[in-house]
């Protein structure tokens, strides 16, 4: 004798849940389109009416369905598989800095600050239309992104760990995203405002003889020079020790100051626009500052300084105009790293 499924059936009810999210997601039931009644669930899956009611309270939970009345259920608009974005970002950084930015333009946009088992359940689960990642994920993070055949995954990655050398699918961002290439940028554009000698800041992360190299051979071919000594590699967590050195170097008995600065790392800008407000005060001193930064997540700072850098809140959006456009099938162009040049 056949049993009846009628009755509380969790079993069941998460049947129906899976049931209509592969209908959506696969775009046979496409947004606004209505749903068979709710009878035609009760027959289809031989489960009583408050089985079929609870699953459809958990699928417009996850924003797959609204209810209207006189108009029965239908599928959302902008279901999340096609308009919700996850970004995984430090706390602070630039890139969560301009997820709330397009946040505050309406964008769908929920920032992870860590890679857990519940970010890939909901990932899992078509919640987001795709997901952004602010650097390289952890090996075993390659697995599973790559096993969900259906997600665009987009991000910083550097070119020596682009996602195909790694076996996952993903797209990393054109456009140049080599950061000394931008450094070495800074040095000509303070050569182009007619600086002689320059002091490269750069944050400490072990010696790079063959980049100390470079940048000299670059300011030499512009007419420039970076006496010896002149390139500094510091660390935010030490502040006096960067200040000290810092005031010897701007000392107005300091016959070969330099008159201009190129600031490698923007958490370097602050130390030393405070140390060239102490030496010179208001007084026009001649030293120009180019420094490298993240829109809209600039320092504020009291020293004109000419930044050049990313503009993450266009980049972020390049990134999810290619996610929209794998989404439907295209073939998208990669994403592009979005520069920025700013006088403040």
């Amino acid at each position: 004798m056949a049993v009846s499924c009628r009755g509380r059936n969790p079993a069941k009810r998460d049947e129906i849940v899976l049931y209509i999210r592969r209908k959506i997601v696969s775009g046979e039931w496409p947004p606004t389109g209505r749903l068979p009644p709710r009878s035609w669930f009760e027959t289809k899956f031989n489960v009583a009416a408050h089985t079929v009611q609870s699953a459809f309270r958990i699928i417009m939970e996850q924003g797959f369905l609204v209810a209207e009345r006189r108009l029965g259920t239908r599928v959302h608009p902008r279901p999340p598989h096609l308009a919700h974005y996850a970004v995984w970002a430090a706390p602070g950084s630039p890139l969560a800095a301009a997820v709330r930015v397009l946040r505050g333009v309406g964008r769908h946009i929920r920032i992870w600050n860590t890679l857990d088992a519940v970010l890939l359940d909901e990932l899992a689960g078509h919640c987001y239309a795709g997901i952004f990642l602010g650097e390289t994920p952890p090996p075993e993070w390659r697995k599973c992104l790559q096993d969900m055949e259906s997600l665009p995954v987009t991000g910083l990655f550097p070119s020596s760990a682009h996602p195909e050398r790694h076996g996952w699918r993903a797209s990393e961002f054109s456009g140049g995203w080599q950061r000394r290439d931008v450094e070495k940028a800074l040095v000509r554009q303070l050569m182009q405002s007619g600086v002689r000698r320059v002091a490269l800041l750069r944050l400490a992360q072990g010696h790079d003889a063959e980049y100390e190299s470079d940048c000299r051979r670059l300011l030499l071919e512009g007419g420039a020079s970076c006496p010896a000594g002149y390139f500094l590699e510091f660390s935010p967590d030490a502040p006096e020790q960067c200040a000290n050195v810092l005031r010897v170097l701007f000392a107005p008995s300091n016959p070969l100051r330099p008159d201009g600065v190129a600031v490698l790392h923007e958490k370097l800008l602050p130390f030393l626009a405070e140390i060239l407000s102490e030496v010179y005060g208001n007084r026009v001193s001649g030293v120009r500052v180019a420094s490298f930064g993240y829109a809209p997540q600039l320092p504020e700072v009291n020293w004109p300084v000419r930044f050049l850098g990313v503009d993450m809140v266009k980049t972020l959006l390049d990134g999810l105009r290619f996610v929209d456009e794998c989404r439907m099938g295209m073939n998208p162009a990669p994403p592009q790293i979005v520069r920025f040049e700013k006088e403040e």
